[in-house]
């Protein structure tokens, strides 16, 4: 059971391959000689005894219950777009053909079909001496294309989770007109009034030899997807921040400084805020997490870029900053009153500074004072609780 599924699975996969390979060869080769025209008729070829073989199999009772039963159409769909793809350039080579046959081509088309013994079928297998007869085998593969296309349009009404696929149906449609285009074309310069017979198949054959093996990962370089988010430690469910806000920072002159230091490496920590200075009067607290600065992110700059980046913005500068949400932020005077977007309409002439201590700083307001718990009567306030973060705040704001 289990090698039947990997044949399955292999047959799919070399499947799609052939497709691909299908696909470019057909865009490489512009205008099309006849033995071009016969290479990819049995590259087309090919593709269908492909999705024969997987059609076969998912018929069978083993797989049958274990896929579903649009797959087993789908295979069946492909089968016969591929079979009658190759019919239609067999024609489309023989027929756009203005030379007569020389060697080449006649030892091609005398491998091209299947030998079939089976003599239920009027099939005929010759190679064609002149234009009359180059044209008449050219019309049969055209009528046995079209044919065939309509048998994978029958194929796709049946199913009703194919008539979802617009596109399938739109491939299949246009397949189908483009050789009734052709056949147009050549209906008048054959005589109609000739015996028509079916041509062979023909034999499925390739130049390209395929290989499956394992992907090797080790080639591509895996990308985190939650680096973006910043450090776990920090910016992480259990810990509460406040929504980001944005503060931009203006000074005057090339001599006056923001009014703050930083800290700390990933994320940088703001660790004074000078009282009366641009930083206080735009909103900056001591403690807030610098994430961003003018749109680039920042969780994980050191101290030491943080520092450049600064010097380097001139005399304005956008920030992007969070406050962690403790006890002493909740009930300070200074987080109450604090504008969660403000602007810079003052200057000061305090320096910028920097810090690489690794000295905790105090978080809450700028003057660092706290606030007196307020005894406010509150019903679902509840009493036995341990933790004092439980009784103050509901939600939960992580920044991303």
């Amino acid at each position: 059971m289990i090698d039947l599924k990997s044949t399955v699975l292999n047959l799919k996969i070399e499947g799609q391959a052939r497709e691909c390979l299908f696909e470019k060869l057909v865009s490489d080769s512009e205008k099309q000689s006849l033995n071009q025209c016969l290479d990819i008729a049995q590259e087309a070829a090919q593709v269908a005894e492909v999705y024969k073989q997987l059609y076969k199999l998912q018929s069978s009772t083993v797989i049958k219950d274990c896929v579903p039963s649009s797959w087993g159409g789908l295979m069946h769909v492909k089968m016969e777009y591929y079979t009658s793809l190759s019919h239609y350039y067999v024609a489309l080579g023989l027929i756009t053909l203005k030379d007569e046959l020389n060697s080449s081509n006649k030892e091609k088309l005398e491998h091209l079909y299947v030998d079939v013994k089976s003599n239920e079928k009027r099939e005929i297998k010759f190679v064609p001496q002149n234009a009359n007869e180059r044209l008449r085998l050219g019309r049969a593969h055209l009528h046995q294309s079209i044919a065939t296309h309509e048998e994978a349009l029958r194929t796709y009404r049946m199913c009703r989770q194919l008539q979802l696929i617009d596109s399938l149906h739109d491939l299949l449609q246009k397949a189908n007109e483009k050789a009734m285009n052709l056949l147009s074309k050549v209906i008048e310069d054959v005589d109609q009034f000739q015996e028509m017979f079916e041509p062979l198949p023909i034999r499925a054959s390739t130049k390209f030899q395929l290989k499956l093996t394992d992907p090797d990962f080790s080639q591509y370089r895996a990308i985190d997807l939650f680096k973006a988010l910043g450090p776990l430690k920090f910016f992480s469910a259990k810990r509460h921040w406040t929504a980001a806000r944005i503060v931009e920072l203006k000074k005057a002159s090339d001599d006056a400084s923001f009014g703050f230091s930083v800290k700390d490496d990933s994320p940088v920590v703001v660790t004074r805020v000078e009282i009366g200075g641009i930083a206080e009067a735009c909103g900056l607290k001591e403690g807030d997490y610098i994430t961003a600065v003018n749109d680039q992110d920042t969780k994980w700059t050191s101290h030491a870029e943080m520092a450049e980046l600064i010097k380097a913005a001139g005399n304005s500068i956008s920030l992007k900053v969070v406050t962690p949400m403790n006890w002493k932020y909740l009930h300070s005077r200074g987080a109450a009153g604090m504008s969660m977007c403000s602007k810079s309409t003052s200057s000061s002439s305090s320096g910028f500074s920097s810090s690489s201590s690794r000295n905790p700083s105090p978080v809450g307001s700028v003057n660092g004072k706290e606030c007196e718990k307020r005894n406010s009567w509150n019903p679902f306030r509840r009493r036995n609780s341990k933790d004092p973060l439980e009784s103050s705040y509901i939600t939960n704001v992580l920044y991303r």
